[in-house]
């Protein structure tokens, strides 16, 4: 009887060993399989997000910025150019420049335009508010006469309309920005960047460890055997894979630095604004009153044209200096690190090779002695 029951147990043994290395087989693979799945999905969903920042919304709102404040500049270039007794489409070189330099910007806001339709919608309207502000500009210039003071009524009044147009057209761009801004926050705020996303990739990952030590571990002690090749190459490169979706949390948080660069370009251009809409209520005070000379009417004209540059007077406050422009250095930094987020360094096709590689290694390291085990069992 004991030699039976001997052979009983060790055909037991042999059956139950079979099955435990066909159950990690099966489960290696299919582990391999999830931590596959949640790695590229992670990543993938991180760098597309930074790919449309890249590509459409930083640029956009960095040219929204400039062409806000190109549009400020070319209104006082504007009215030093009438102070001077020079015809702006002439001799105008600073406005001129500067109002193509908006148009330049909001043709690229429209290419890079990620609000959608919204988006879409307001461009228009700026284009053809722009349209109208040079014409009414073109018209005072039309009308000036150096420092002749027929028609100084006439000039008034194209300049407080352009200077109400340009007011407009101030607004329709902060919406527009906030627009862009909304959609910037939300590419960097998304569930693939979020702080809870890690668990998606990195939880498969740890299994997929666990289950390759815990692997080895039995196969040490069934086979008195210290070392699986095969298998410690797949822990290497399951480690690997996880490495690989770690990067995207690094882009995530340079998409981070990019929105806080972002923001910095969009205070100092907003300081800047703020310096060149008083300096051209300065400017145009001056300047038409000059013109007007005794008359009230005109007075009264000069005085609705300030209350559409600002809060209704020149602030005494204001420096004499333009602010410190450090803009153009930022916003290049925003640019770069972005592409820096977007650049995904090819790594989206190492993940699949890296788990193909594991599967080969769980095979090649298993299927051995599973083949061994079912040689027992006959």
């Amino acid at each position: 009887m004991r030699p039976v029951r001997s052979l009983v147990a060790g055909w037991l043994e042999v059956t139950a060993t079979r099955r435990t290395l066909l159950w990690l087989r099966g489960a290696l693979l299919a582990a391999t399989a999830l931590a596959l799945a949640g790695c590229l999905s992670v990543f993938l969903g991180v760098h597309r997000n930074a790919q449309m920042v890249s590509a459409q919304t930083t640029p956009a709102i960095l040219d929204a910025h400039e062409a806000q404040v190109a549009l400020l500049a070319a209104h006082g270039a504007a009215a030093r150019s009438f102070e001077r007794g020079e015809a702006i489409l002439g001799a105008g070189e600073e406005y001129r420049g500067q109002i193509a330099i908006a148009e330049q910007s909001i043709t690229r806001v429209a290419e890079n335009n990620a609000a959608g339709d919204r988006g879409s919608q307001e461009i228009e309207v700026v284009e053809a508010l722009l349209a109208g502000y040079t014409g009414l500009i073109e018209q005072a210039n039309v009308y000036f006469r150096g420092d002749a003071t027929a028609d100084s009524p006439l000039v008034s009044a194209y300049l407080r309309d352009a200077s109400s147009v340009l007011r407009d057209i101030q607004a329709r761009l902060d919406r527009l920005r906030a627009e862009q801004t909304e959609v910037l926050d939300r590419q960097v705020d998304a569930g693939w960047s979020a702080s809870v996303t890690p668990v998606v990739w990195l939880l498969p990952v740890l299994a997929l460890l666990g289950l390759l030590v815990a692997t080895q571990v039995f196969l040490s002690h069934r086979f008195r055997r210290t070392l699986n090749l095969p298998l410690a190459a797949a822990t290497a490169l399951a480690a690997l894979l996880g490495a690989g979706a770690a990067l995207s949390l690094l882009s995530a948080g340079t998409l981070d630095e990019t929105r806080d660069t972002v923001r910095q370009v969009g205070a100092e251009q907003q300081a800047r604004g703020r310096y060149l809409q008083d300096a051209n209520a300065r400017a145009l005070t001056d300047l038409l009153g000059k013109q007007c000379g005794d008359s009230q009417p005109c007075e009264d004209s000069v005085k609705r044209i300030v209350e559409t540059l600002g809060d209704g007077r020149p602030n005494p406050a204001t420096k004499a200096e333009p602010p410190v422009d450090g803009t153009a250095q930022k916003a290049d930094r925003a640019v770069l690190t972005a592409e820096r987020a977007a650049d995904s360094h090819r790594i989206e096709y190492g993940l699949p090779i890296a788990a193909l590689g594991i599967a080969a290694l769980v095979l090649y390291g298993l299927q051995p002695r599973i083949e061994e085990y079912r040689y027992r069992r006959r």
